[in-house]
Order: C-alpha cells, then structure tokens, then sequence
C-alpha cells in the first residue's frame, strides 16, 4: 500500500481560518492565505484535528484506535509538568517525540497541475478580483435582554465554500499505512474546521483518498 495518502476537505459553508489578526480598517479578523492570497488550512491544524477524531474514535471503541497506535501516527503529547506554564511546555518539547504521520497544509487543486493553475490565475491582471469574490465579510453582534449591547459589533472575513486537498505521508512505515482507520475516524469526528465553528462557521466532509497529490 502506498505511504502517501490525499485528504479532502469539502467546506460546506463560510469558513474562518483565523490569524488572530484584523486588517486596521475593514474586518477585526481576517482570513488566513497563502503567498499568493489564496485560501490554506495550515498541516498542524489539520493534524490536530485528526489527532483529536483518533481519540474520540479509540474513546467510542472504533477498531484500531488505541493509545499506542494514536502516538505512532500523531506523537507524544505536550504535558503540563507543573510550574511556570511557560517554561514547563519549552522543556516538554525536547521531551516529545514525533509521529509518523506528515501532514502539509491543505491548498486549492486536487492535482499540481490544478495547483499551477490557481497560482496563475491568482497572480494575474484579474486575480484580485479573483480573491475578493471567494471571500465575505460577516458581521455579528452580542445581545443583552433583546437589545445589541454597546461596543460589541464584530465583524470577521469567511472563505467561500471551497474544496481542499493535503497530501499525507506515513514515515518510517514498518507496516501499512492506515488510512482506512485515519479515514472511518475523520469521516466520523471531523465535523468543521477553522474559527467560528461553535457559530456554524466551518461545517465540513471529509475522506482521505490512498495515493499522494500528482
């Protein structure tokens, strides 16, 4: 079985992947993008999103999962050994150790060919006008007794619904990759993606394909 593997994210709706910055002037949160200000999940959120669907797995009894096999794909965990917070997770680092599986950042276009041409469309005479029509702005208010309290209004920048693709990698494999397990556990625990996912924002399908981004 091949060690590389391709994960799909179908967004279904707005989605938010936050930078926890604001733009100055328009949105007070703007959207994350890539260098050419095209639409990207970041590879650690995804992983941690999948670390997350194995261990609701393992906790619900789907076959596989199991604390062994979750630190074989993902690592050890970053502990809290006491003290200064800080200092304790700066020392931890040194005390974890990685997983086999790599994950990069999930990007538009299922093959690099799809990939070119998105970049070039992004870089051309039209690729502003591009980018500012696959992103909104939302606005959202806090309520107190029925009334729009004072201060609260809040407005942050979504991604149109799109379809992302991340290829995964399973190093150092001493054995088949699982991606039929890594794909029950995300089809059945990852529900949505970015911030916001508690106002609705985010919702998603995904389904990990075997074979790598060609």
């Amino acid at each position: 079985m091949s060690n590389k593997a391709t994960l799909v994210v179908e967004l279904l709706g707005y989605w938010h992947p936050g930078t926890g910055r604001g733009d100055g002037v328009g949105a007070d949160a703007v959207v994350n993008a890539d260098a050419d200000g095209l639409p990207i999940l970041p590879g650690r959120t995804i992983k941690g999103l999948l670390r997350q669907a194995a261990e609701l797995a393992a906790n619900a009894g789907v076959t596989y999962w199991s604390a062994s096999t979750i630190t074989e794909a993902f690592g050890t965990g970053i502990g809290d050994a006491g003290g200064d917070r800080v200092q304790s997770l700066e020392e931890s680092r040194f005390l974890t150790e990685g997983g086999r599986l790599r994950v990069a950042s999930a990007r538009l276009g299922k093959t690099l060919a799809d990939r070119t041409a998105w970049v070039s469309a992004a870089r051309s005479e039209e690729g502003p006008d591009l980018l500012a029509a696959m992103r909104t702005t939302l606005a959202s208010t806090a309520l107190t007794d029925g009334l729009v309290s004072h201060g609260s209004l809040r407005s942050i920048e979504a991604w149109l619904p799109v379809t992302l693709y991340a290829e995964l990698e399973w190093a150092n494999a001493q054995h088949a990759p699982p991606w039929a397990a890594l794909d029950e556990a995300s089809q059945l625990f990852v529900r949505s993606v970015g911030s916001g996912r508690n106002r609705g924002l985010g919702r998603c399908q995904v389904s990990i394909a075997v074979g790598g981004i060609q």
